[in-house]
């Protein structure tokens, strides 16, 4: 089972050069039913990573850090909770979820079978509306009196989009949002080396390479 997310927080301290190990890692995430913000411990990979699958494969961004740091502080904007959040799991497992009011489309994720995720002028419209869209969830084209659903690779890019901007996106995040699968998203981080550092797939070991 494929699935992305954004990293918005890893706990990792660095000072006078040395980096102490994360013990968690909090991501943002599209997710059925509902978008959630789900806080991880180190220890509870690989066993506890369901229904995401066993490893977190994490690519970093290689442009400025200033990019990283916005793009976790909008993806938390867009994870909103309209009554008090819910945990799906134990915490003594290791694994935090809390449920917001963003919705998951289902419907959208699977037409991504027959489309194609190339950075078209649909795609460009796109990035304007998410970039005017980083203080709370982007609001539905055909109904703006309602949030846009989102599928799980959709929200990544799009967070990154509203930060990066159309001319950013050309050089970080050249992909179309509504199209592109979490397949397909992997291998363009793969394809990009030069854009994304690829730091493989971490288990139970990730605290010390993040």
């Amino acid at each position: 089972m494929w699935h992305t997310a954004v990293v918005c927080m890893s706990d990792g301290i660095r000072a006078r050069g040395i980096v102490h190990p994360a013990k968690k890692i909090a991501i943002a995430h599209a997710v059925a039913p509902n978008w959630e913000r789900t806080e991880i411990r180190s220890t509870a990979l690989p066993a506890h990573m369901f229904p995401f699958g066993s490893t977190l494969h994490v690519f970093r961004h290689k442009g400025p850090m200033a990019n990283s740091m916005r793009v976790g502080h909008i993806a938390n904007k867009w994870v909103t909770f309209d009554k008090t959040p819910r945990d799906y799991t134990n915490h003594a497992e290791g694994v935090r979820g809390l449920f917001a009011s963003g919705q998951y489309s289902m419907k959208k994720a699977i037409s991504l079978t027959v489309r194609s995720s190339a950075f078209g002028s649909k795609a460009v419209k796109q990035v304007e509306h998410y970039m005017q869209s980083q203080n709370e969830p982007p609001m539905s084209v055909k109904d703006p009196t309602v949030h846009r659903t989102m599928f799980c690779s959709m929200f990544t890019i799009a967070v990154w989009q509203a930060v990066l901007g159309t001319w950013g996106s050309l050089q970080y995040m050249e992909k179309d949002a509504m199209r592109t699968s979490p397949m397909a998203l992997h291998g363009y981080f793969l394809s990009t080396e030069e854009n994304w550092e690829d730091l493989g797939e971490l288990e139970r070991d990730w605290s010390s390479r993040v």
